[in-house]
């Protein structure tokens, strides 16, 4: 697949009524349908976006393209997209169902807590993403989802409990059952440590850095990550520093220089060594293969 020279971010545009804000229930073809100019982008080239979305396929089967992936989805297949992750519709592939926009705002304010904290901390983070064949999970939520629609008071809660149940229902079926947690403080170990990445990634990539700054042992920090995402801290934080690389490989604008800068390496030729380890090929070998 072709990519932009400049992946656009994409910013949730859905109801801004106050029963609904942050969410929208469509159609696919009410989203393709669209004038492009009302999109104010392209959805068949790649765009990054700022809000989470729920695809349900209830007919047929197409290809998507998430994060450097061709995804094969099928009638009854739930994928779950979150923000920040970039995709792009295919153009030769026909689309039936529906998707679930929400914001993360949206999510925290109505999701069930611990429903949120997984999904958002746990899950979301999880690298190795694949569609969920629940055709009878999908028509419940969408039946739910349609009957919120039609009240006038008290929507999004009913839209928060909908969703809780769906996930708790999606996960616990794909065997991707929450861990039952120590103490809170486990958990808010693992919450802070994807906070302290995302500021912090220029200065250190080193898992033994992030456990002092979380005032625990490199142990103990490594044996949350294990529980949650069975991953060490310092296979997740290099799955970070990799993902982050690709995407901004993607935006050819940007010199394999000024990326290596942007992601904290010192010298051109160290963030080339460390993304050849990793991929098996370099930076401009994957910008060709993704040009």
């Amino acid at each position: 697949m072709s990519l932009l020279k400049e992946i656009p971010n994409i910013q949730f545009h859905g109801s801004t009524q106050p029963a609904a804000k942050g969410f929208e229930l469509l159609r696919f073809e009410q989203l393709l349908g669209r004038d492009a100019h009302a999109l104010d982008h392209n959805p068949f080239r790649p765009h990054r976006i700022k809000f989470n979305i729920l695809f349900l396929i209830d007919k047929g089967s197409i290809n998507h393209f998430i994060d450097f992936q061709t995804h094969r989805l099928k009638a009854g297949d739930c994928m779950p997209l979150f923000s920040n992750q970039i995709h792009a519709f295919d153009p030769t592939s026909t689309y039936h169902g529906h998707l679930v926009l929400f914001t993360d705002s949206f999510l925290y304010k109505n999701l069930h807590p611990e429903v949120y904290a997984y999904l958002m901390q746990t899950y979301r983070h999880r690298w190795e993403k694949h569609p969920f064949q629940v055709p009878e999970l999908s028509e419940q939520l969408l039946e739910r989802l349609e009957n919120a629609h039609r009240l006038s008071s008290f929507r999004n809660a009913e839209i928060g409990a909908a969703l809780s149940s769906f996930y708790t229902q999606l996960f616990s079926e794909a065997s991707h059952v929450p861990p039952p947690l120590d103490s809170h403080r486990t958990e808010e170990i693992f919450i802070k440590f994807n906070h302290l990445i995302e500021v912090n990634l220029l200065k250190s990539r080193s898992a033994s850095y992030y456990a002092d700054l979380l005032g625990v042992s490199y142990k103990h920090l490594n044996d949350t990550c294990k529980r949650y995402i069975s991953m060490s801290a310092k296979q997740y934080i290099d799955e970070v520093v990799i993902l982050e690389a690709k995407r901004l490989l993607a935006t050819q604008s940007l010199s394999i220089k000024e990326i290596s800068y942007k992601l904290g390496f010192d010298e051109q030729t160290n963030f080339q060594k460390y993304f050849k380890k990793r991929l098996k090929m370099t930076p401009l070998q994957f910008q060709a293969k993704n040009s």
